[in-house]
């Protein structure tokens, strides 16, 4: 692929290289011939795919999820993810080639005649740039296994110079890649094996360089195992980033690729056992593009009949603009969308049948557009914080203690642990303890700052007869019944609860907790309340 279109820019006559340098338009296209060609390292992609899941279109490294997305592409090959929708209500044109080069009415042409159009000096400008721009799109865009030949397929994009720049050439590489790493993955799934084919259509650089930009661990691998030296300073590159990675493996030959058996074990180590410090997040912080707002937009993306979702929600890591919005509150589902092939005698109306797609598309819908902004009292998933009871006074109640026991006692809970308190404050005589309002002070402490509140809340049920409320243990996580604390993420409770008698570490949802020291992510309960008895 890269070869492909950097070997036809080399080969081009110098007057013609000037003219496409200095083009006004078609840039977007024409500047994807000045990136460097090196060997593709196809075992490594391979190697990757086995850890991808179709279904949302992520990696997936032991719950750690990374998605190529949109902003992705937009950084690494600098091609635009906003613009008009790649897509044709006429899957071919018979008479394309006939019309804009004049050639024989073919369904399909050899990448060797059209080579020699872009060569032929004789032909005028504007005629062999179209020919170089179907090339460009044939094997950076929409790369393919049979890339020998070129359809008619993309030839009205490129039939209007003037309009080549407002395509989004970038979702449209997203999307068929997307689509081709499914397709990869079909085969037999039976006992827990993937077959995954040996050829990938698609751009698999962007594949490669999306890794090798974001896992400086690979990076490190590649250095030090294959005796290949990649200097990657991700602070200091600039859009298109690809280039300047494709420059650092150009300097691999094929002994390189001699032992990869034993390579992959180095690879294994690096991405079974990742962690969120191996990632590089967020590489495009200090870089910036007119669309870079675009790299969050949800939904479909378009490449004529390969449509398939773009969910950067689901790497919400990816994106610190997430952190401002609670994830939960998305008010978006993905659609099953239904592939339709490009084949038989019949030309197809890609834009009639993909019509929901194209017109959401349009929409330009962004997630964070979709979701609720957390609020201060929200924990970073944007569910509510619960409070944590405190009085007035500055000492917190501490458990009571039960030195040397033998037996259980009418405080102690089923496991003979003596229950925790749970400071009651601002009393007010109800005589329906169920429906009886309270105003309470609630102080918690975060990054060394404490914060008090005041509300009313609804008193707690049947537990709310006791001064000293029962710690109980619901779904792995630690509640209590006049205070069911969930979802708190962070929260330094010692100012508000000390001197424990016990401190138990449980999990849920793979955060730890204890005791009700250091409450973690503890779903599926009801809010925090504070009640007077």
């Amino acid at each position: 692929m890269a070869y492909t279109i950097r070997s036809l820019y080399d080969e081009l006559d110098e007057n013609f290289q000037r003219h496409l340098n200095e083009s006004e338009d078609s840039r977007c296209l024409l500047n994807l011939l000045r990136f460097p060609a090196a060997d593709l390292m196809p075992c490594l992609v391979s190697y990757f795919l086995k850890f991808y899941d179709k279904k949302d279109n992520v990696f997936d490294f032991n719950g750690i999820k990374l998605c190529i997305s949109l902003e992705d592409v937009l950084f690494l090959t600098g091609l635009p993810i906003d613009g008009e929708a790649v897509i044709s209500s006429e899957s071919r044109d018979r008479d394309g080639f006939n019309w804009v080069f004049q050639l024989p009415s073919e369904k399909t042409k050899s990448n060797k005649v059209l080579r020699s159009i872009a060569k032929n000096v004789s032909l005028d400008d504007d005629t062999r740039k179209k020919v170089v721009l179907l090339l460009t799109i044939t094997c950076f865009i929409v790369p393919s296994s049979n890339s020998g030949r070129v359809a008619t397929t993309y030839l009205r994009y490129i039939e209007d110079l003037g309009r080549v720049d407002s395509f989004a050439w970038g979702a449209a590489l997203l999307a068929r890649l997307y689509h081709a790493i499914a397709e990869c993955q079909k085969g037999d799934e039976g006992e827990g094996q993937r077959t995954v084919k040996k050829t990938l259509d698609g751009n698999s650089w962007v594949i490669l360089s999306f890794f090798i930009l974001r896992i400086p661990k690979l990076r490190e691998a590649l250095t030090l195992y294959l005796k290949l030296p990649i200097n990657l300073n991700v602070e200091k590159l600039h859009v298109p980033f690809m280039p300047q990675i494709v420059e650092q493996l150009q300097k691999m030959s094929h002994n390189h690729r001699a032992d990869f058996e034993a390579f992959k074990g180095v690879l294994d180590d690096i991405f079974l056992n990742i962690s969120h410090n191996d990632i590089e997040w967020t590489p495009y912080a200090n870089s910036d593009h007119p669309q870079k707002k675009f790299g969050t937009r949800i939904g479909p993306i378009i490449c004529n009949n390969f449509v398939v979702h773009h969910r950067p929600d689901i790497a919400s890591g990816q994106f610190p603009v997430f952190k401002k919005y609670d994830l939960a509150s998305l008010n978006w589902q993905p659609h099953k969308i239904e592939f339709k092939k490009n084949c038989g005698p019949c030309v197809q109306d890609f834009k009639k049948h993909y019509e929901k797609e194209v017109d959401w598309w349009n929409a330009k819908k962004l997630a964070e557009e979709l979701m609720k902004e957390k609020t201060p009292n929200d924990n970073e998933e944007g569910r509510p914080r619960s409070p944590i009871c405190t009085p007035s006074s500055s000492r917190i109640c501490s458990p009571t203690p039960y030195d040397n026991m033998k037996e259980k006692t009418p405080n102690d809970n089923e496991e003979g642990r003596s229950r925790s308190p749970i400071c009651i404050c601002s009393p007010t005589p109800y005589d329906n303890k169920e429906d009886s309002p309270a105003t309470a002070e609630f102080q918690w402490n975060r990054n060394e700052e404490s914060y008090t509140y005041t509300a009313t809340v609804t008193t707690a049920t049947a537990t709310a007869t006791v001064t000293t409320a029962t710690a109980i243990v619901d779904g792995g996580g630690w509640t209590t019944a006049l205070g069911a604390l969930g979802c708190i993420d962070d929260l330094d409770l010692t100012t508000a609860i000390v001197d424990h008698s016990y401190r138990e570490p449980v999990e849920r949802g793979g955060m730890d907790a204890s005791g009700l020291g250091c409450l973690g992510d503890i779903d599926d309960l009801e809010p925090a309340f504070c009640t007077s008895l």
